[in-house]
């Protein structure tokens, strides 16, 4: 029985279909001894990343089959043609597990980098030196068994690679206002692997040396010290090989955020920033700092440079976050029309929420009803049923002379108040109303209408929640005259 070889698309179905099976059949078949459980594998239905194709298949039969996408892959990856290189090497991966035999003992593992280099094809520097200058030797055993199992994952390139790993870390500090969204070690000082390894060892040693603990904040009870030692010897020893690394001063900024040691980590995060103006994540938290010990122009100047960076192929969130930032400082100062040009500026690149709502509100308090009513469809297409959307929806109506919407919609805001703090935009803080706002406007609207006893008893619903406040004392006037 044997299989054509057959060049198909770079997906993994095609690289499994036009494996050449030939006499290997044999060796490689499953331990049940049925040749159909193989041939099964062909089909073309099947996913082929969602298969684990050596389970049942002994260790010597997974080699022989993974050899030839081995081997194809580095024969690629001399003819400097990264991408085929980089499906060749995956799939050897996903077939031999985690075999330790000839040619697994060491070129396998050596094709660690070439693996690297095929994801980093890109990058001409950083593959001359992983190439040439990587001594394998540092890449112990938990190192490789971290990058092993991080490469396994569904990475297509080494930032969507890197992107993985850090939204890892993130669900597991659970600290806000930290963003790895943008970290890319290839951008960052670290073009020598090496101190790659000795970052991701510290990794390992702050998340996972002990999962039974989950807060790091309880480090004395838990007698992390010792854990904290070993993760600060291996980002010394990454600090050593590269000591531009700024992701370094950045894990031990959050070691000691989870410390309580703030103003420590504070410094270490101006390191971090100085060491690599251009990584927006850094300079954003330095900001939040600032912002956080009362220091605003400090913060706003950050946020500044955030919302204006040019050096990036594309915007991203925590530009989008700086460009909010400096817009509701603008919106503050009551100049709507620079909020707006910020807004727009900020919405070219990325859709924000707060940004179109904040954008929505610019229109409405430059009395462009019309085209706030236009933004604000735009931003209920993801926010319909918000209670502070409803709100700015009814006033809009209201002032372009739709009173019964406006009615509808001031009765939901008053139907579902008990939500407001459920809103994302109340922390935005530039549209505030109470329950009382509400009862008025509901009020004001049936007076209009000339319906004298619905308005009369909204109006005195206002006294009875306030009723020494200055908005009770104008419903008791009105009440006079109604």
């Amino acid at each position: 029985m044997s299989v054509e070889f057959r060049e198909s698309g770079s997906s993994f179905t095609g690289y499994w279909q036009k494996y050449i099976i030939n006499d290997s059949i044999s060796t490689a078949k499953a331990n049940t001894g049925d040749d159909s459980y193989l041939i099964a594998r062909l089909d073309p239905s099947v996913d082929v990343d969602d298969v684990n194709f050596y389970d049942d298949v002994e260790v010597d039969s997974r080699e022989n089959i993974a050899l030839p996408f081995y081997q194809r892959g580095v024969e690629y990856l001399g003819k400097d043609q990264y991408e085929k290189a980089f499906n060749e090497l995956k799939m050897a991966y996903k077939i031999a597990g985690d075999s330790d035999k000839y040619p697994f003992e060491k070129s396998y593992k050596k094709s660690q980098d070439l693996y690297i280099l095929a994801l980093t094809r890109d990058e001409e520097e950083l593959l001359n030196k992983v190439r040439f200058n990587m001594n394998i030797n540092l890449l112990n055993a938990r190192g490789e068994k971290v990058f092993e199992k991080k490469m396994a994952k569904t990475a297509t390139d080494y930032d969507a690679f890197l992107e993985e790993i850090f939204k890892a870390c993130k669900s597991n500090l659970k600290t806000n206002g930290q963003m790895y969204s943008d970290y890319n070690v290839i951008n960052g000082h670290s073009k020598d692997f090496r101190a790659i390894v000795y970052f991701y060892r510290g990794l390992e040693y702050l998340y996972n040396e002990k999962p039974e603990i989950e807060d790091l904040l309880d480090y004395n009870k838990k007698n992390i010290r010792e854990r904290y030692e070993k993760v600060k010897y291996e980002l010394e020893r990454s600090r050593e090989i590269s000591p531009d690394f700024s992701l370094v001063y950045l894990v031990e900024a959050d070691v000691l955020i989870k410390q309580s040691k703030n103003i420590e980590a504070f410094k270490m995060l101006k390191r971090a920033m100085e060491k690599e103006p251009g990584r927006l994540s850094t300079k954003y938290r330095v900001a939040l700092f600032e912002e956080k010990m009362g220091n605003t122009q400090a913060a706003m100047k950050l946020y500044r440079e955030i919302a204006d960076f040019k050096k990036v192929d594309t915007y991203n969130r925590i530009q989008t976050e700086a460009v909010l930032k400096v817009a509701l400082e603008i919106f503050k100062e009551k100049e709507y029309q620079r909020c707006l040009e910020r807004c727009e500026y900020g919405l070219n690149f990325m859709y924000s929420e707060n940004l179109q709502f904040l954008k929505t509100l610019c229109e409405y308090e430059l009395g462009n009803y019309t085209k706030a009513k236009e933004q604000l469809e735009i931003l209920k297409h993801f926010k319909q049923d918000d209670v502070y959307v409803k709100y700015l929806e009814a006033d809009i109506l209201y002032k372009l002379n739709s009173r019964q919407l406006s009615l509808e919609k001031f009765k939901f805001v008053l139907e579902h108040y008990q939500n407001i703090s459920k809103s994302v935009f109340g922390k935005m803080n530039v549209l505030n109303f109470k329950k009382t706002d509400v009862l008025f406007k509901i009020a004001k609207i049936y007076e209009g209408m000339l319906n004298k006893d619905l308005a009369a008893s909204y109006y005195r619903q206002i006294i009875v929640l306030e009723p020494y406040t200055e908005l009770a004392d104008k419903v008791r006037t009105i009440l006079e005259n109604l």
